[in-house]
């Protein structure tokens, strides 16, 4: 936050008495404007912000000049500040979908993707979990990666929906998000009677999530079936 300190600077006079009293001011420097400095008598110097430094912000290094004088002596350095990542962030994820279409002998064994949550700190380490909803393990989840598999007893002719509370955390943050698992059949006679619906101006992830829904339901209003 502005007004933060970002370090203390102190210039050693060997003279004594009044003669060793020094003052500070940053006199220079490309980010001159963004700092200022708090001098107490014989004390040193302590740097505070007057902008908001993020490492997420793309700027994370800063340069000052500060000069050190005692009466008409005086000596200038360059102070480099480096922004550092720290955990102030909120892991980010949404309500997702995952629709599996199973058509014999084309079951996968492998991950089928992973839970879409990342982190603005880039050096957050996430982990994942199932709160609710997988007791019967239909998702498979490595806690590490957010990768997922399918259980291989999803692999048969029966239909299968599943409605998951999904825990993302950072270690100090969590978000939570419901992810809809819709497991289909898909036969040989659907293929031969499907019909292709091609959609403008619009990629799939907008698609799947969450316009997918409501174009099951307006499809649902106009074929005779089920959602």
């Amino acid at each position: 936050p502005i007004e933060s300190t970002v370090g203390v600077l102190e210039a050693v006079d060997p003279d004594e008495g009044v003669n060793s009293e020094v003052e500070y001011n940053i006199v220079g420097g490309p980010d001159a404007d963004s700092f200022s400095l708090i001098t107490r008598k014989n004390e040193p110097a302590v740097v505070t912000s007057l902008i908001e430094l993020d490492y997420e912000g793309g700027k994370r290094e800063y340069s000052i000049i500060v000069r050190a004088r005692s009466f008409h002596l005086f000596s200038d350095a360059g102070v480099l500040i480096r922004v550092q990542d720290v955990n102030d962030n909120m892991p980010q994820l949404k309500d997702f979908t995952i629709i599996f279409n199973n058509y014999k002998n084309y079951f996968p064994t492998d991950e089928i993707g992973k839970i879409p949550a990342h982190d603005p700190d880039v050096s957050d380490e996430l982990k994942y979990s199932f709160l609710s909803g997988n007791e019967a393990n239909l998702l498979h989840l490595d806690r590490l990666t957010g990768q997922m598999k399918l259980n291989s007893r999803l692999n048969s002719d029966v239909p299968k929906n599943g409605t998951l509370l999904v825990s993302v955390t950072d270690g100090i943050n969590e978000v939570r998000a419901v992810c809809n698992l819709y497991v289909r059949l898909v036969t040989e006679d659907m293929l031969n009677s499907s019909v292709t619906v091609r959609l403008n101006n619009i990629d799939q992830s907008a698609f799947l999530s969450p316009l997918f829904n409501r174009f099951m339901l307006a499809l649902a209003t106009i074929v005779p079936t089920t959602e």
